[in-house]
């Protein structure tokens, strides 16, 4: 009961922290609870014993040149057998594309993470990777409608330095935390901090000189299950420096026994958008679409049109090792 309680408080002090603003535009994806790579690197990966994900999402499609996001993911457990904890290995690679001033960042990460069982009802999972980064911007494509050049204001002038090119390459170190709640053997709810650019990397560029640290909270609890519906809550709270993100929203699985089941989802980042979800799983696949609806100010620039998100994701559980088997024929 406490734990419940707890967990209440936890969401109710996202909501009300995420109301007070929203100005960053920086990479994230409303399927926040399928990107764990990306923030929470503690948890790249649960029951299954490999997973592989990928995920694809556009922004601002009434622009000339929209955002795009692409990611790919993939974990597996080293020793998958054993009961009391467990170490996985993780890969993460996300590419972004923004702009008509070809601005584009990746990245490639490496992962460890590793799930230690407290008691059987609690879990706590630590999980550390570096990440290396490539940042991009050609900032001679920059064009500004009305710069002053030093004795008048003219229209249509290069800002800057034509050999700028605004190139970075830098390393990343990101560290994260979970507290795990279980419940008749099941999750029942799970808290996570996670913090990126913890080495505040020089990135040694126009753009920035250096990167600040990036703090992810995020949650979720399980707040009605039965045998046809599991229906659970979920948050994620980001800051970094000013700049605040906040998304909350409820999670339902219809039919999860069944070996095709679906998901439904709604959620809201405040101040920006309200977002739809829909899923299906089917065996060890699963596909899952989101669509950012825009009730903020930004949709007079970007028409009402959204952001739509899709991801894939496959799993493997219970891997067993293949039997050595000899082959024989019958004698004619």
């Amino acid at each position: 009961m406490k734990v419940c309680t707890f967990l209440c408080l936890f969401l109710t002090v996202i909501v009300i922290i995420g109301s007070t603003s929203l100005n960053a535009q920086d990479i994230h994806f409303s399927q926040f609870w399928n990107q764990p790579g990306t923030y929470n690197v503690a948890d790249i990966i649960e029951d299954d014993d490999i997973r592989l994900s990928a995920s694809v999402r556009d922004q601002w499609l009434s622009i000339p040149v929209p955002y795009t996001s692409r990611q790919f993911g993939y974990a597996y457990k080293i020793n998958p057998k054993h009961n009391s904890s467990w170490l996985a290995f993780g890969l993460n690679l996300v590419d972004d594309k923004a702009g008509d001033i070809q601005y584009s960042n990746q990245s490639i990460g490496a992962a460890l993470s590793w799930h230690i069982y407290l008691y059987d009802d609690l879990a706590i999972r630590v999980g550390a990777s570096l990440n290396y980064i490539n940042r991009f911007l050609d900032e001679s494509l920059v064009q500004l409608g009305n710069q002053f050049d030093g004795e008048q204001f003219r229209q249509g002038i290069e800002p800057f330095d034509v050999a700028l090119q605004g190139i970075a390459n830098y390393y990343s170190y990101q560290s994260a935390i979970s507290l795990l709640g279980y419940k008749n053997g099941t999750q029942d709810w799970r808290i996570s901090l996670s913090g990126a650019n913890l080495n505040k990397p020089y990135t040694n560029d126009v753009m920035e000189s250096m990167r600040p640290v990036r703090w992810s909270l995020s949650g979720e609890k399980y707040i009605y299950k039965s045998a046809q519906v599991n229906l659970k809550t979920l948050a994620l709270l980001q800051r970094q420096q000013s700049y605040l993100e906040c998304q909350v929203g409820v999670l339902a699985n219809l039919g999860e026994k069944l070996s095709t089941n679906f998901d439904l989802g709604l959620s809201y980042r405040t101040g920006d958008s309200v977002i739809v979800y829909s899923g299906v799983n089917w065996n060890s696949f699963s596909l899952g679409f989101s669509y950012d609806f825009t009730i903020s100010g930004l949709q007079v620039a970007n028409g009402g049109r959204g952001g739509p998100e899709l991801h894939v994701r496959y799993s493997i559980t219970k891997v067993k090792p293949l039997k050595n088997k000899k082959a024989c024929c019958p004698n004619y």
